[in-house]
């Protein structure tokens, strides 16, 4: 091997292990930036706790609230709880309707997708495809593609 073909071989080990650093880097520093983010949003929950994890019951989330969101750790006057509690529950609703809009997107490109490899297969391959899919969704409780 000639010393020139080092050399570049020595370069393309640096830049990939260069790469691959920085990818490390990327990925730590986003989860970071997202923990550090959500631990400044009043709305948001702190990660890792057991509210965070817990059901979404009207009953749990009355019970858990002064716990389970950052905002409710300033000692709150019982007019600024309200007004919170208030905010936190419009939030709430917000994410809900953006959870329900993309759910109806990704299901109905879900049904796009299934329904354009349908047309590439013959018919015994359709109707195998067809009872893969439902045993896979009923398996994951997606009882009707919702």
């Amino acid at each position: 091997m000639t010393p020139g073909w080092r050399a570049r071989l020595a370069t393309l080990a640096v830049l990939l292990l260069i790469f691959g650093v920085g990818v490390l880097a990327g990925i730590a520093g986003d989860r970071f930036a997202q923990r550090q983010s959500s631990d400044l949003m009043a709305g948001e929950p702190e990660a890792g706790s057991e509210a965070a994890a817990g059901a979404d019951t009207a009953s749990e989330e009355a019970s858990s609230s002064r716990d389970r969101w950052i905002i409710h750790r300033v000692d709150l006057s019982p007019d600024q709880r309200m007004v919170v509690d208030s905010v936190l529950g419009f939030y709430r609703a917000q994410v809900r309707g953006l959870t329900d809009d993309y759910n109806d997107a990704y299901w109905s490109a879900v049904e796009s997708t299934r329904d354009e490899l349908r047309e590439i297969l013959r018919e015994e391959q359709r109707l195998k495809y067809d009872s893969l899919l439902v045993e896979n969704d009923r398996r994951r409780g997606r009882g009707g593609n919702d």
